[in-house]
């Protein structure tokens, strides 16, 4: 099933029909958390293009994996399985490294809103994205600090990371690379947190942030920053670039 809390935000309607057509179809075939192994497969079958995939994982309607493998963000939002008939995915290694929302998302990003997904079957209001982070079985003391530790090393080795990208793109002679820069910084404004959260990921998308903001770029700076105040408010921390190219083009 699809919820129309999902399919019903311009951010959805605004997709390709082709994108939008190939989402059910991963929804359909996807496990009972959300875990789908052969997207590109799925997508040959429907003679759809790989850039409808793109789109999805640029919108942020599914969320991929280096190894192919993907997860349908919204899963728990468009889909509840009884317990009596779960069963819990086998890509337990690539579950441990989502958190989730509140409203039942899956994301990549831990924040004050998000918690590590829980391992077998589980209700998302049961949920406390208050409470520390599972860190597996370990002993009461040296090992526990240990463990937390760890954890806020890296949580402050993204932070740095991501701020010492902003730092070197505000400061950029080119206008686009600066306006993705401001981009990032009205995200980290409004809702806290990294854009990016490894070097990998930067890697990975960073050239369709380059890509849009050479379109953004061709539009006043007055107009840029209305659109940006009109998709962060309908779209929320959902929203990327291309959405506001969208608002600018409508």
């Amino acid at each position: 099933m699809t919820s129309l809390e999902v399919i019903d935000t311009d951010a959805f309607l605004d997709m390709p029909v082709s994108s939008q057509l190939l989402y059910f179809h991963l929804n359909m075939r996807a496990d009972d958390d959300g875990f789908v192994a052969n997207p590109k497969k799925i997508v040959r079958m429907l003679n759809a293009g790989t850039d409808d995939l793109k789109v999805l994982i640029g919108k942020k309607f599914i969320i991929a994996f280096e190894d192919g493998v993907c997860v349908i963000k919204h899963w728990r939002i468009n889909n509840f399985i009884r317990k009596d008939i779960y069963k819990e995915t086998k890509y337990l290694d690539l579950k441990r490294t989502l958190f989730i929302r509140k409203n039942g998302a899956y994301t990549q990003t831990q924040d004050e809103r998000s918690t590590l997904v829980p391992q077998g079957h589980f209700r998302v209001d049961d949920l406390s994205t208050s409470r520390q982070p599972r860190l597996g079985k370990v002993r009461v003391g040296k090992d526990r600090l240990s463990c937390n530790q760890k954890l806020q090393e890296k949580q402050e080795e993204i932070f740095n990371q991501d701020d010492t990208l902003l730092g070197i793109l505000n400061n950029d002679k080119n206008r686009h690379i600066r306006l993705i820069a401001r981009f990032l910084m009205e995200r980290r404004k409004r809702y806290g947190t990294p854009d990016f959260t490894s070097k990998e990921q930067i890697n990975a998308t960073f050239p369709r942030y380059v890509r849009v903001a050479k379109k953004v770029a061709a539009f006043e700076n007055n107009q840029i920053i209305e659109m940006f105040e009109k998709a962060f408010e309908r779209v929320g921390d959902e929203t990327t670039l291309e959405t506001v190219y969208k608002y600018l083009t409508k």
